[in-house]
């Protein structure tokens, strides 16, 4: 109940200091000159309207009675005596009629400042009285805080005291969070930091209270947002206080987050999970014991993922557990992706009461979204500007470091330094790419006084084009190397594992010749400062034993998100540097173009060691590919002739790699899985196609596409040149050559009728208009018809079917003879006395499940509506699984009645005995008119038909079942 009668007077109250403070502002806005003391009356009266704020915020949320609140609420109570303190100081100040509202000339205004100081001693009278009233409002908040952790603290130990260990081990793997990347990143930050930079934010009280914590007390300072232009060293800055928190606070309680432009995501989920992992790893060192929070320990017992709103208040239980708070620092809000979300979480952990015992510091270029968002939030974030002369002197120190690494003059020495401080205009990237210009002449023996101070004459006015003049110097011999290379750090695909796989991958457009030319030192020396260049700390993974490598391995990234703008600014590809121009589209068919050629180069047997079979390149590029494969954005295949072609060849029988994974599908189980798109294709022919050798590779191609249910590549092959080029009666050859699967029950396979198993009816139009025909697929149409009733298959899809290979021209015979030799019927020593038939006819399969549009369509294309079929004859593969199952031996028996016959005794599968009557009869009826349409004769012996018996059977009892 405490909330429904507290509610209505604080709302009040909020409203009423909220009127009060806006006249302030209102009034200081418009007089020149304002006195102090309305400043002072402002800032007091805003402080108290946020305490009662929070107290209406913990009213709402905390349903439960508490007599400090209502205490508060008391007829002469704190809320009481503040209306009427601040009701009293706002008719005493009478701000709307103190001063004119246009700004007051000389005379007037020294009048009225005189009036006024006859007010100030009243005035602080006032706003001590509402200092008091702040107090015991805190006080409360503070008793209460103290009162809902211990509840909290009491929730923890009950769920703690139930959870064992292993129960606790269980909810942590399951809370599962890789942090790598994230501490990977950091190290890195760390590494750029130049000694004796970034003290100033020392001098800033504001980080001290926000250092402090909820131990600060009442001038706690939860959120600080540090915003700058881009390359102002906001995140070497980050990274720099990452570490002085982690030092104040012993590691306990100070954990941080990197958004990053190149994971192109929402960072919200992420950065809650990063930050409840570490922190629960924090708690589980101090208290010697795993720690769950109640909301995921109940999200776990029903398996439901964490969205944002459980984070959260796994977040603010956490925080709850560290005495001297929590300190979290988030860097480059702007590189998160959709990030409204982010700045709503961000927003309500530094401002909400729920997360009092968290201290919130974030860093931002200057984007009118985020800027708008902090700055409505007024005293609640101190907002810090990089726009500062502590800036510009950190920006000094490092120029000057680098600088007195030269042997030059200490004249020379600083009018460079004064010419590169005063150009960079707070941008410590763009100093640091003239570094690298300096560093590059140094390099070429250039160290004359004049020749530098000519190139200093010109420096670009800003980094855009500071890095235009970086690409243009680059070697004419050297640019396709270093746009590739460019091209391929950009990608969004872009998950190269290492610079040395990065060299070899950007030599796809290098002359053959030039190629021993490259390697990583090249690499970092071609593009300079606009990438980072930095060694691994551990050998990245393999999926082969690479004992004995002796190689320390490096990464390439871009050195700053700038780099990344520039290339893909339409300007660029306008200007001077537009060789070096990147388009989005265009990306993801460079890189491809670069793994699928990689794999044509594939060479077992080329790795590091004796005894690596393949290079780490070649590696790459089998799980690049393998990837893309398994993916569904293969557009960018068609797009461009030249990959299409690179793509057709890696699924080619005789493709490099082929070979290579099928010894490893025999010897390596992991090798098998790892790879397993590859596996399940070309590598999964137990034989070549038995076919000419010309008509091997289009086939096994084919296969492919098939098996990736990539019909778009698979027309476009069609019309390749591979295929194009074919005599006519060899084209044909490609619908009738057969093949083999390992462990697969289809001896003998073609193309067509693989795509019939499979149900792939868009392969089957394609083939068809490409030429297939189906003269020589004796049992195509029984498996079209097989089992209709399966879950990825229908009755429409195999009347689909029916109908293609029916066409006129497509050649399927609607009463087919057998092509394939030997039988399960009749025996060995019987064939030769028979005649070669089926032991039934596609049109009494399709009577026997009363399918009205099979019967249709098979008379239609021509089937015989008396033909029977043969005792003992031949039954078609796809139904030969169990021959001595009901289903089987039921359709040989049937198969020796008249379709007409078959019609009136059958009972189908879809339905059950003593169900569905109506609709039976009614098939059964459509039917049997659609037979006698067609010549059907009635049968001879219509006695022994109408008793339902075959052959001893009883028809009514046997059910079809073709699914079991």
């Amino acid at each position: 109940m405490t909330d429904v009668i507290l509610a209505p007077q604080i709302a009040a109250l909020i409203n009423q200091a909220g009127d009060l403070v806006m006249s302030c502002c209102d009034f200081m806005g418009r007089v020149l000159d304002a006195p102090d003391d309305v400043k002072e009356v402002r800032n007091e009266v805003a402080a108290f309207q946020n305490d009662i704020r929070s107290l209406e915020s913990f009213v709402l949320n905390n349903s439960d009675d508490f007599k400090d609140v209502m205490n508060l609420s008391s007829s002469n109570g704190t809320l009481e005596t503040a209306k009427s303190i601040i009701d009293d100081l706002a008719k005493y100040l009478d701000l709307k009629r103190s001063f004119p509202p246009a700004p007051a000339k000389l005379g007037r205004f020294q009048l009225d400042k005189m009036m006024w100081l006859m007010k100030s001693d009243h005035i602080h009278k006032f706003l001590d009285k509402l200092k008091s009233c702040r107090e015991s409002v805190n006080l409360t908040l503070t008793t209460l805080l103290t009162k809902q952790v211990k509840k909290i603290e009491n929730e923890v130990t009950q769920i703690g005291c139930r959870l064992t260990d292993q129960e606790k081990r269980r909810i942590l793997a399951w809370f599962h969070v890789n942090d790598s990347y994230m501490r990977t990143m950091h190290a890195n930050k760390r590494l750029q930091y130049e000694q004796n930079t970034c003290e100033w934010m020392h001098r800033n009280p504001e980080w001290a209270k926000w250092l402090s914590g909820p131990r600060c007390g009442h001038g706690h300072c939860r959120y600080i947002h540090i915003e700058g232009i881009p390359g102002a060293g906001k995140t070497v800055l980050a990274s720099y206080l990452i570490e002085k928190s982690a030092e104040h606070c012993r590691s306990l309680g100070s954990t941080y987050y990197y958004c990053h432009y190149t994971r192109a995501q929402d960072e919200t989920i992420p950065l809650l999970q990063r930050t409840i992992k570490d922190l629960m790893g924090q708690l589980a060192i101090s208290m010697g014991a795993r720690y769950i929070p109640k909301r995921m320990r109940e999200r776990y017992d029903v398996d439901t993922e964490l969205d944002t709103q459980d984070l959260l208040a796994c977040l603010e239980d956490v925080s709850c557990q560290f005495e001297d708070g929590v300190r979290i620092i988030v860097d480059a809000l702007d590189e998160s992706r959709g990030r409204d979300n982010l700045l709503r979480v961000l927003i309500t952990i530094g401002t909400d009461d729920r997360f009092r015992n968290v201290s919130l510091l974030t860093t931002s270029r200057i984007e009118p979204d985020i800027v708008e968002s902090v700055q409505k939030l007024g005293h609640l974030c101190t907002i810090i500007s990089m726009a500062n002369p502590d800036v510009r002197a950190d920006i000094r120190k490092v120029v000057h470091s680098e600088l007195t690494k030269r042997h030059w003059t200490p004249k020379f020495t600083k009018e460079v330094e004064d010419k590169l401080v005063n150009g960079s205009k707070g941008m410590f990237r763009w100093v640091a790419c003239q570094l690298d210009l300096l560093k590059r002449l140094e390099q070429r023996y250039i160290s004359d006084e004049q020749v530098i101070r000519g190139k200093l004459q010109d420096l670009p006015d800003d980094i855009f084009k500071t890095y235009e003049r970086i690409l243009l110097e680059i070697p004419e011999d050297h640019k396709e190397f270093a746009r590739t290379a460019l091209a391929l750090i950009c990608s969004k695909s872009h998950d190269i594992p290492t610079a040395e796989i990065l060299v070899e991958a950007s030599l796809h457009y290098v002359p053959y010749g030039n190629i021993t030319k490259y390697n990583v030192a090249a690499l970092s020396k071609i593009c300079g400062c606009l990438i980072n260049v930095n060694a691994l700390n551990k050998t990245p993974d393999s999926v082969f034993n690479r004992d004995n490598e002796g190689v320390v391995f490096s990464r390439v990234s871009l050195a700053h998100y700038t780099v990344k703008e520039y290339l893909f600014h339409p300007d660029t590809a306008k200007g001077p540097a537009k060789f070096f121009a990147l388009e989005e589209k265009n990306l993801k068919t460079v890189y491809m173009t670069v793994v699928f050629n990689g794999l044509s180069h594939f060479r077992p047997g080329g790795g590091t060691a004796k005894k690596d079979p393949v290079t780490r390149f070649d590696e790459f590029c089998l799980q690049e590919t393998e990837r893309f494969l398994r993916s569904r954005e293969r557009a960018c295949v068609l797009d461009n002739d030249k990959l299409t072609s690179i793509v057709i060849s890696s699924l080619k029988p005789c493709a490099p790699h082929a070979a290579f994974l099928k010894l490893q599908r025999g010897i390596s189980r992991v090798m098998r899985d790892y790879f397993s798109t590859w596996n399940a294709m070309i590598h999964q022919l137990e034989i070549q196609p038995l076919g000419e050798a010309e008509v091997t590779d289009p086939v096994g191609v084919l296969v492919n596409l098939v098996h990736l249910r990539w019909n778009e590549m698979a027309e476009r092959y069609l019309e390749h040149p591979d295929i194009k080029g074919l005599p006519r009666r060899t084209r044909d050859k490609l619908w009738t050559t057969t093949f083999k699967f390992k462990g697969n029950e289809y001896e003998h396979e073609t193309l067509l009728m693989l795509c019939v198993r499979k149900r792939l009816i868009s392969f089957l139009e394609l083939f068809t208009r490409k030429g297939a025909y189906f003269d020589e697929e004796s049992e195509i149409l029984f498996a079209a018809m097989y089992d209709p009733y399966r879950h990825n298959s229908s009755v429409a899809l195999a009347l689909r079917m029916l109908r293609t290979m029916l066409d006129l021209g497509s050649g399927a015979k609607p009463d087919p003879t057998p092509s394939r030799p030997g039988g399960r019927y009749p025996p060995p020593e019987e064939a030769s006395t028979l005649k070669a038939q089926f032991a039934f006819t596609p049109l009494q399969v399709a009577t026997v499940i009363l399918e009205y549009d099979l019967v249709e369509a098979l008379l239609d294309g021509g089937a015989n509506p008396n033909g029977v079929g043969t005792r003992n004859g031949q039954i078609p593969h796809d139904y030969h699984d169990n021959p001595d199952g009901p289903d089987c031996k039921y359709l040989c028996k049937m198969g020796l009645k008249t379709p007409l016959d078959i019609c009136r005794l059958t009972q189908p599968p879809w339905a059950n005995p003593g169900e569905k009557e109506a609709l039976v009869a009614s098939k059964r009826c459509d039917i049997e008119r659609l037979l006698k349409r067609w010549g059907a004769e009635e049968p001879e012996d219509s006695e022994d038909s109408e008793s339902g018996e075959v052959d001893g059977m009883d028809i009514d009892r046997e059910l079809i079942d073709l699914t079991s």
